[in-house]
């Protein structure tokens, strides 16, 4: 007999045996398959175009997303959106670490320019998963509005500012400016007295002069050369 022939006369003669385990296999799983949360997914593309002054686009991304997914403004967006209303039992924490879970971020470079301008953009794909459609929705655009409006004062930079607000330096009007609202560190000025040309500049304003403690507009505390 041959090797099919060997399998089918093993089955004929066992099919109670193997209906009987494929049988139980499913009793068995259907309630875990049933019990299982649909999950709805939303999601959202953000693009930002950031001056070479304000760092780089994916680079500015990559920060604005790992300030929106601290733990207070993710306890702001469940609180907002009223997110794990149906597990008033469950803990501050889990519901931090849920909604981190169900949140994803995608960084994509877009190419230079050919125009010869000095931008760069970069595109950042969202995708929020919850057992709500319009939850994940609404997270998914909450995320979006703050990514824009964190980026649109970090790209704009101090000098970008109306003329009432030149020389306080970096002003922050996102939200309070403070505390958990912050989104640069006060600290300002540039390297070198030539940031864009590669030269020896950085280790002559580091060797050749003395520096003193000051405070920057935003109030930073830094050293700067005398």
């Amino acid at each position: 007999m041959t090797g099919w022939a060997n399998i089918t006369a093993l089955v004929g003669r066992r099919w109670r045996l193997i209906g009987l385990v494929l049988a139980t296999g499913l009793a068995l799983s259907l309630p875990a398959v049933l019990r299982q949360t649909p999950l709805y997914e939303a999601n959202a593309t953000v693009e930002v175009v950031s001056r070479p002054a304000a760092g780089g686009a994916a680079e500015m991304l990559q920060v604005l997303q790992l300030r929106l997914t601290t733990r207070a403004p993710l306890l702001e967006m469940i609180d907002r959106h009223g997110l794990f209303s149906d597990q008033p039992g469950l803990p501050v924490s889990a519901k931090v670490e849920d909604l981190r879970r169900a949140i994803r971020f995608q960084t994509v470079n877009l190419p230079a320019p050919e125009r010869g301008d000095t931008t760069g953009a970069a595109v950042l794909h969202i995708r929020v998963r919850l057992g709500d459609a319009e939850q994940a929705a609404r997270v998914a655009n909450d995320l979006s509005q703050s990514l824009l409006d964190q980026a649109s004062v970090m790209a704009r930079g101090p000098e970008g500012g109306d003329i009432a607000s030149q020389g306080f330096g970096w002003t922050s009007t996102h939200e309070t400016g403070v505390g958990d609202h912050t989104i640069t560190s006060g600290i300002e000025g540039s390297w070198t007295p030539t940031p864009i040309q590669w030269d020896m500049t950085y280790f002559d304003m580091l060797l050749d002069h003395e520096y003193e403690l000051v405070k920057s507009p935003a109030g930073a505390k830094q050293w700067q050369p005398v």
